[in-house]
């Protein structure tokens, strides 16, 4: 049988994101620093794409010494980099595999060029585009037990129309409203879904830039680590559109039932007669 470790990866994510947002609200504590520095440890030891929490500790690191010590700008900088270079040092002997490593080793380039690299990896991604997407909403087994292309079609409506009041959100400030979160929170949910991205792209990257193919590409699953980032993104652009707190609210409730309905839909009429029956 095959042990899959995504559900642990998007555990630690979300109490990492939970103990993060409380430190910004509140302030930095023990109890939240633990959080952490726990989830952050605990997703290195899981899985490779956790190296990230151990990027975005160190940026909220920076955020809180920066806020509550005062320190010379010279001495800061020095200080940073010389504590993020014992950062990578760490990771690369305790990251499962030394996953670092292909950040720093030598470049055995399938192609004549950086750029014919890039440009041909963006040609084939965007045509696997969609594959992606369908397998992040409902892709069960190994690419053959598929969702029916309708919902996927309204989740990217949803989506669309989230990204619409984010934009908005920072395009109007003074529109946003009382019940929204502060612009701080948002970026830091922003970083996470972000930083998720690049470093699953860029490691799918490496790969194709010395093998000069895809073997497996960037399966929907290894997003899903962010999938609490993106759902609170998205919660918030609605707000945002929504301008009442009432209308939210009801979107809400109708977005979180749809969600149970998905399950119920790929558990019912999807896994079980595909697996069981």
């Amino acid at each position: 049988a095959i042990i899959n470790y995504d559900i642990l990866l998007i555990f630690t994510f979300t109490l990492f994101i939970y103990g993060a947002v409380w430190s910004l609200k509140d302030g930095l504590t023990w109890t939240n620093g633990i959080i952490m520095l726990s989830t952050t440890a605990l997703g290195i030891i899981t899985k490779a794409p956790a190296i990230i929490l151990a990027l975005l500790l160190f940026v909220l690191a920076i955020y809180f010494a920066r806020k509550h010590l005062k320190i010379r700008n010279d001495y800061f900088i020095a200080g940073t980099i010389i504590a993020a270079l014992i950062a990578l040092i760490i990771l690369e002997n305790v990251a499962p595999g030394n996953h670092l490593n292909l950040l720093i080793r030598e470049n055995n380039s399938h192609f004549d060029s950086a750029f014919q690299s890039v440009s041909k990896y963006i040609s084939i991604t965007l045509d696997r585009w969609s594959w992606s997407e369908l397998s992040f909403w409902g892709n069960f087994g190994w690419l053959d037990t598929e969702i029916t292309d309708w919902i996927v079609d309204l989740a990217h409506l949803v989506e669309i129309i989230s990204i619409a009041g984010l934009i908005a959100y920072f395009a109007f400030p003074r529109k946003i409203p009382a019940f929204l979160p502060k612009r701080i929170f948002i970026l830091f949910l922003l970083g996470i879904f972000i930083y998720l991205q690049l470093a699953i792209r860029f490691a799918d990257w490496n790969h194709f830039d010395t093998s000069g193919k895809i073997e497996i590409g960037t399966h929907g699953r290894y997003f899903l680590p962010a999938i609490t980032a993106q759902f609170i993104l998205i919660s918030i652009g609605l707000g945002m559109l929504a301008r009442k707190y009432h209308i939210w609210k009801n979107i809400l409730k109708v977005l979180s039932l749809s969600m149970i309905l998905l399950w119920a839909y790929s558990l019912l009429i999807i896994i079980i007669p595909r697996y069981y029956l």
